[in-house]
């Protein structure tokens, strides 16, 4: 896996994600700071895979990584939770300044100019993003509802079209 740890990110393989996730919310309840999370799932990347293959996909996953970080302030972490779904998070930070982040990062992906390095094809991507704050969560009950938040927010913009 190419994302076990680079450029600061977390992947669900590496043992390092989980324990991290535990140890904001546990950072976030002691100093009664709000802890939120955004979600950024690539729409459609299995169909990049399967057009350019697997080494170009994750050259690809690369750099969106990259693109992300570059839209982070230095104390996020951003950590693989799927193939092509990546989760923030974001200590002592608000709804109102984690929905802005939340719009920049899906700015930067749909902004991402890319051509394949094979054939140099143009590689259009978007994203669905969503953002929920930690409550009384537990690590696996906060992932699990954001999981929840990102098929709600397919399923509706899948409605609106």
């Amino acid at each position: 896996d190419f994302l076990l740890y680079i450029f600061g990110i977390l992947s669900t393989r590496n043992s390092g994600y989980p324990k991290q996730l535990k140890l904001s919310l546990a950072e976030s309840k002691k100093l009664q700071q709000p802890l939120a999370l955004i979600a950024v799932d690539l729409d459609n990347f299995n169909m990049i895979n399967r057009l350019y293959g697997a080494a170009e996909s994750d050259h690809i996953l690369q750099l969106i990584c990259q693109l992300l970080l570059l839209n982070l302030r230095d104390e996020d972490l951003i950590c693989r939770l799927a193939g092509d779904r990546f989760v923030v998070l974001l200590n002592n930070t608000s709804e109102h300044d984690a929905q802005q982040m939340s719009i920049d990062l899906q700015n930067a992906v749909s902004s991402f100019a890319y051509r394949t390095r094979e054939h140099h094809q143009r590689v259009y991507l978007s994203a669905t993003v969503v953002t929920t704050m930690a409550r009384t969560d537990d690590s696996d009950s906060l992932i699990k509802r954001l999981n929840l938040e990102i098929s709600k927010t397919r399923q509706q913009l899948s409605n609106a079209t």
